[in-house]
């Protein structure tokens, strides 16, 4: 395009990609174009300057490929901790506040909800940056789990909305 001065592409990380903090683009793959300047200079690869991406605006481009995880989740009854291997006996409008411990920050672009094996459901609101976001679970009338059964998580949620590692 005549009187153009830059061009853009878009990059898909791919699976077989390497992690980096420093991105820096080392050939420009042109097919048949044939890109030229004002004075007919043809473009090469070897013109790709070796600080590309290192603007101010540009240098925090990061590949990422370590998926998000859950590495633990705990609990807390009206904001006392619950230990392990402990019974307690939470009634109606007790307050169960679930901590999901993620092994880095993550974003949560809406509301979710976790699905209790008592019937009752928490919901955790949207966040950003976070490795230890919560969702409260008030108990309800008639939820209750069978004697010896312990409260559990049963299903989540994410309502369409995006959970990253990207915050």
């Amino acid at each position: 395009v005549p009187g153009v001065d830059n061009g853009s592409g878009i990059y898909t990380v791919d699976a077989g990609d390497t992690e980096t903090t420093s991105l820096v683009a080392s050939t420009i793959a042109l097919g048949t174009a044939v890109v030229v300047d004002d004075f007919n200079n043809i473009l090469s690869s070897s013109t790709i300057p070796a600080d590309n991406f290192s603007s101010g605006t540009n240098n925090a481009i990061v590949i990422d490929k370590t998926k998000p995880s859950i590495q633990t989740i705990s609990a807390r009854l009206n904001n006392t901790p619950i230990t392990t291997n402990t019974t307690i006996t939470a009634k109606k409008d007790d307050a169960i506040e679930f901590t999901f411990n993620f092994n880095e920050p993550t974003k949560l672009s809406g509301d979710g909800e976790i699905t209790l094996n008592s019937g009752g459901k928490a919901t955790f609101t949207a966040y950003s940056d976070s490795d230890a976001p919560t969702a409260t679970y008030t108990v309800a009338s008639g939820d209750e789990t069978a004697v010896g059964v312990f409260l559990d998580i049963t299903d989540y949620d994410l309502k369409s909305n995006n959970l990253t590692d990207n915050p």
